[in-house]
């Protein structure tokens, strides 16, 4: 083969699917539930006057509805994720300014702080940088980080059983 032929069927190979086929009424109710769960928080943000709510819970959503039984979709991934992360955006932020390598740095740290510990949630990732580019503080680790990651946990939990209770196991 010649090498434009493997450089093409290399490019094939790149874009096919491996995602498995999901049914109307799987997509249907995943969606449903991440639009509960994110006006859900966004309600309460409103509501109590704190946040809830920050971006990463919109990927966190994705991976709790529609792979909930993948590794980082598990309730210590989620919550365990987005805690260290967090602790890593706000203690480089503590000790150097923000600049672009100590984004990096503090990113880099979350990712290896979640992998070494086997706690491995990729939506956690960016929470440094948002830490960082919004200039937050220690009681963001609370709020929204923790107790945004334990309600959408405790969201999938719910889901997850109710999809059980009605014999449509996920």
């Amino acid at each position: 083969m010649s090498a434009t032929g493997r450089f093409l069927t290399g490019l094939r190979a790149a874009f096919t699917r491996t995602q498995p086929r999901f049914t109307g009424t799987a997509v249907l109710l995943s969606g449903a539930a991440v639009t509960l769960v994110i006006a859900g928080l966004g309600l309460a943000s409103d509501l109590i006057g704190h946040p809830l709510i920050m971006a990463s819970f919109g990927a966190s959503c994705v991976l709790e509805f529609v792979l909930p039984k993948a590794p980082v979709s598990q309730p210590v991934n989620v919550i365990g994720g987005h805690v260290v992360s967090a602790l890593c955006g706000l203690l480089v932020v503590t000790v150097l300014p923000t600049e672009w390598w100590t984004m990096g740095l503090a990113t880099g740290a979350a990712v290896i702080g979640m992998t070494w510990l086997r706690i491995l949630h990729p939506p956690a990732a960016g929470i440094p940088l948002i830490i960082m580019l919004d200039g937050e503080g220690w009681s963001y680790l609370l709020t929204p980080v923790l107790i945004g990651a334990v309600l959408v946990t405790v969201s999938g939990v719910l889901y997850r059983w109710g999809l059980r209770k009605v014999g449509m196991v996920q």
